[in-house]
Order: structure tokens, then sequence, then C-alpha cells
């Protein structure tokens, strides 16, 4: 096998692999959320905790028929990543009426892009294979 073969099967497959992963991340993960989570409430940022990469993250509180919900949401965003969402700041919580602690928070375009970040680094390797072996 030559160089440019091997080359052509590990950037293809790399590719491959992260696009698979990227698709399952949409299906599994924010589909499936978005499919259920259709009812709408407001959630206010009313704490915030540290996680295991050592970054602030914003706590939501949200109100279903009188049970009170908290959620940490995980992206930062609005300022550096360590101040995140200030106390107090209001978002939108889709919510699965039959299982209310199953949410989204802020709606679902960060969500999706998210998803979809593995998937387009998969294509640039995917492509790159391609090139290889075309040249």
């Amino acid at each position: 096998m030559t160089d440019q073969q091997i080359l052509t099967i590990v950037f293809g497959s790399i590719g491959l692999f992260l696009i698979l992963i990227s698709l399952m991340i949409y299906t599994f993960g924010v589909a499936v959320k978005k499919k259920k989570c259709t009812n709408k409430t407001t959630g206010i940022v009313v704490d915030k905790v540290r996680g295991s990469d050592n970054n602030l993250y914003p706590v939501i509180e949200y109100s279903v028929d009188g049970t009170v919900y908290r959620r940490k949401k995980n992206v930062t965003a609005h300022g550096s990543i360590n101040n995140g969402y200030p106390f107090g700041y209001e978002l939108d919580v889709l919510y699965d009426p039959d299982k209310p602690k199953r949410c989204l928070i802020g709606g679902t375009k960060v969500q999706t892009i998210a998803a979809f970040i593995p998937g387009f680094i998969g294509m640039v390797f995917f492509v790159i294979g391609v090139v290889i072996f075309l040249f």
C-alpha cells in the first residue's frame, strides 16, 4: 500500500467517523428534544456552578405547573467565559410536557450548531482525503 493510499484511508475514515458522530449527537440529542420539548416557559439565571473545566456555567430555574426545576446550561455566553449569563437574565426554556425536567434552554439554535461542529470538521478531513486520493 502506498503512502497516498494510507493517507486517503486515514483522512477519509476520520472524516466519516466525525460526520457519523455529529449525526448521532443531533439525532439522539437535539432532534429528540426538539420533537418532545414543545411547551415554552421563561427561565431565570439564579446561580452559577463551576464545571470540571473550571469555567462558570449558569443555573437556570423555571417553573412548570407549580414545580420548580433547576438546570445547568452547558454553554457560557454574554461576555468572557467566566462571566456567563448575568444573574436574573431571562431565557426561553422549551420543555417536554410529559417530563418537564427534559428541556432545551435558550432555544435550539446553539444546540444544533454545536451538534454539527464535529460534522464540519469531518467534512474537512474527508475532503482532504479525497484531494490526496486524486492527486
